[in-house]
């Protein structure tokens, strides 16, 4: 037995309020051979001998009980669920943490697509996300000293001491001298795609763009993260197999505003073989041409074509990428502290603090 009815209707009604002992994660309650012993208010349908989860408000639509979660063999919204996955671009995948893996994707390829003043607009702001901020001792003036950065995978970023004709230098070594901020992550805006909380952040020289989903570090909330930096320059023989910093930029390279780097060379190749394979440009990397269209994802002939071309670009290696003859590496060490630490002047106490800043 699967509900307990309530109250009965005329026969002209097909449906009648009940009490369901059981209902599964997609609304359905005619759960077999049930031993839940819940007082669940459910709707039947007296035709059709099935009960649905009853909302205390209204009725819950047809697409709302497809859930967050597949439903198993059993479940008569499996095949629907299924097909309307497919149609996505999820295929064959059944895996929470694989289809999270490619909503994400999909995701930060949509937004990718948007003008870059949209973007900047969805994303914080300056003063929204740093609160506060030192510079060998001296406060900052975050409004000027920042510049922003729109990054496919995280939004809006910004970079400190970005100015290679104003350089600011630290007086001495040692994380009192150096850069301090503190910022606001607000895990309340996150979407179900975001796996972490915290920060990230890049080390890149002036010139350099800055890759974080490649080569940033995560910051944790809650804590006091500390990161030393070292620099060290290496030079490669010119005549060896190496870029000269003093050549001319590959043609059609998209990151033309820095210096060539390895990681800047593999997607410049690879936007050019989604240009020619697929016909438009992956709107997470730059166009070398604005005559050039970006790819719609919604399409699935196009969504099918740059998943379909990742993957051989991957296996067949087709990207001859040099290093630079002069490179600068920076070599970091990380870390943490608890934060705050109770005795420290703050405008909240630790509880408020960690309940507001994380």
């Amino acid at each position: 037995m699967c509900c307990i009815p309530s109250r009965r209707t005329s026969q002209a009604r097909t449906w009648e309020e009940s009490i369901c002992p059981e209902c599964n994660d997609i609304g359905y309650c005619n759960v077999p051979n049930t031993t839940g012993t819940d007082s669940i208010p459910c709707v039947c349908q007296l035709n059709m001998g099935y009960c649905v989860l009853r909302s205390e408000k209204r009725l819950r639509r047809v697409w709302e009980f497809r859930g967050k979660k597949v439903p198993d063999a059993r479940s008569p919204f499996r095949k629907d669920f299924l097909e309307h996955l497919r149609k996505l671009g999820y295929g064959n995948m059944t895996d929470q943490v694989a289809i999270t893996t490619r909503a994400r994707e999909k995701l930060i390829l949509r937004m990718s697509a948007l003008p870059p003043q949209r973007r900047a607009a969805l994303g914080y702001g300056k003063s929204e996300l740093i609160k506060q901020c030192s510079f060998n001792s001296m406060q900052c003036d975050i409004e000027k000293e920042f510049k922003l950065h729109i990054d496919p995978s995280f939004g809006n970023c910004y970079t400190f001491n970005a100015d290679p004709n104003k350089v600011q230098a630290s007086s001495k070594a040692g994380p009192s001298h150096g850069l301090r901020l503190m910022v606001f992550v607000n895990t309340s805006d996150y979407l179900p795609t975001t796996e972490a909380t915290g920060v990230r952040i890049a080390i890149h020289g002036q010139k350099e763009c800055p890759f974080p989903d490649v080569f940033g570090y995560s910051a944790p909330t809650g804590a006091v993260s500390s990161f030393g930096i070292s620099l060290r320059k290496v030079n490669r023989l010119e005549n060896g197999d190496c870029f000269n910093p003093d050549a001319p930029l590959p043609p059609g390279y998209i990151y033309r505003e820095y210096n060539y780097e390895p990681e800047g060379c593999y997607r410049n190749c690879y936007q050019k073989r989604i240009i020619s394979r697929c016909g438009c440009a992956d709107p997470r990397f730059p166009q070398p041409s604005s005559s050039i269209r970006v790819c719609d994802i919604r399409n699935e002939h196009t969504r099918d074509c740059l998943l379909a071309e990742s993957v051989r670009m991957i296996k067949r290696k087709s990207c001859r990428c040099t290093h630079a003859c002069k490179q600068d590496v920076y070599t970091t060490t990380y870390s943490a502290a608890k934060w705050p630490s109770g005795s420290t002047r703050m405008e909240c106490t630790e509880k408020d603090c960690n309940t507001y800043y994380r």
